[in-house]
Formats: C-alpha cells, sequence, structure tokens
C-alpha cells in the first residue's frame, strides 16, 4: 500500500513545553507516523508511534531537541521539527 504524506497536513504544538508536559501530534493521515526524538547530541531519547490527535509525554531535561515524522513502512522522514524543553 502506498501512502502520500503531504508536509502540510502534519502539524505538531506546542515547539516550546516545560518538561512534563505533552507533545501534540495532529494530522489527517490515515496511518500512523514514527516519531523519534533527538538531541542535539544526535541521541535518540523517545521513539514511538501516533496516530492523529495522539500525545507524547515528554520529561526530558532542559534543551533543543530535533523530531522527526516518518512513514513506518518506509522509514522515510516525512517532516523534522525543532522543539525546545524548559524546566
Amino acid at each position: 500500500m502506498l501512502f502520500i504524506f503531504l508536509l502540510t497536513n502534519i502539524n505538531i504544538y506546542p515547539t516550546k513545553l516545560n518538561s512534563g508536559e505533552t507533545l501534540h501530534f495532529e494530522h489527517n493521515l490515515d496511518n500512523s507516523l514514527f516519531v523519534r526524538i533527538y538531541n542535539l547530541s544526535g541521541i535518540e531519547v523517545v521513539s514511538q508511534d501516533v496516530t492523529n490527535n495522539d500525545d507524547i509525554y515528554l520529561s526530558l531535561p532542559s534543551g533543543m531537541y530535533i523530531v522527526t515524522m516518518s512513514n513506518p513502512e518506509t522509514e522515510e522522514i516525512v517532516r523534522q521539527e525543532k522543539i525546545v524543553v524548559t524546566n
């Protein structure tokens, strides 16, 4: 099955949040996304499948992180976002 991802169909918010808050994912795709969050050293700190209107609870140290969202079947990255976590 072929899935087409449009970057405008995927939103995450907030992009600045406190540790202990949730990162919300919103999309209108029929399938899930595989989300990975990396610190600026390139170390993966979170990985999880998300569906539309899913949340990921983040308990991370203060800092900047890169969120990648990919097609779970092909592992092709379809969107990247920067988030900032504060304490």
